[in-house]
């Protein structure tokens, strides 16, 4: 699968798949999702932080939407310049978990995570 978009010199935007199958969906799912419900909880309590720690989250909000933009710029074959968000997606996914109000979704990520960790290790 092509790139979005070829910028100069061999530099593209946007991400190469090989093929899309069922693993890579649901994973997708599993790590949006929390990412998701992290940044609503965040949005959503703002108010309720001290200006200090206000602060500190919207630094944070900022630096995933800079590395999303670098790990797009400058792709390769895999997911290498992706790890460069895993810090940042780490925090919200933590306060999604943490903040929810309703307890068995926590729950039902982490086994659903769980479970596809061990059958695309099985299957594979």
């Amino acid at each position: 699968m092509e790139p979005f978009y070829t910028l100069f010199s061999g530099h593209t935007f946007g991400f190469k798949i090989q093929s899309l199958s069922v693993f890579l969906l649901v994973a997708m799912f599993l790590i949006l999702m929390p990412l998701l419900v992290g940044i609503f909880y965040t949005q959503a309590n703002e108010g309720r932080l001290l200006i200090h720690v206000r602060k500190g989250w919207q630094l944070m909000f900022v630096m995933i939407l800079l590395s999303i933009a670098v790990s797009l710029v400058d792709m390769g074959v895999g997911f290498e310049n992706w790890l460069l968000m895993l810090p940042f997606i780490a925090m919200f996914h933590g306060y999604g978990y943490k903040a929810s109000t309703v307890k068995i979704y926590p729950l039902f990520l982490f086994w659903a995570s769980v479970i596809l960790i061990i059958s695309n290790y099985i299957l594979k």
